[in-house]
């Protein structure tokens, strides 16, 4: 319950983004690859985030939509998550590929 907490307070105020803090954004990837609603809050910030272009932000985008597969049901389902997970991740190696 407090790790959930935590997650709603950080999406809530948007402190992870205006820092651009990839330690709190690994924090926060972590505890929602552990729940299927934490997993849910995560992609629906980054889906009401609109255009991301900061290549790191846009590599955690993927890999949230990456979770949502591995929490889905139904192989159809899970296929569509995954191959957009992977747009998004080679999108954001396209960016700046010496980063990854």
């Amino acid at each position: 319950m407090k790790r959930l907490f935590i997650l709603y307070i950080l999406l809530s105020t948007k402190i992870i983004w205006a820092k651009n803090d990839v330690e709190t954004l690994r924090k926060v990837f972590i505890i929602a690859s552990e729940d299927i609603n934490k997993a849910k809050a995560l992609h629906q910030y980054f889906e009401n985030k609109g255009n991301i272009t900061e290549p790191t932000e846009l590599a955690y985008k993927g890999a949230t939509i990456a979770l949502m597969a591995k929490f889905s049901v139904g192989p159809h389902t899970k296929l569509k998550y995954v191959n957009r997970a992977l747009e998004i991740i080679n999108e954001a190696v396209r960016k700046d590929p010496g980063k990854f």
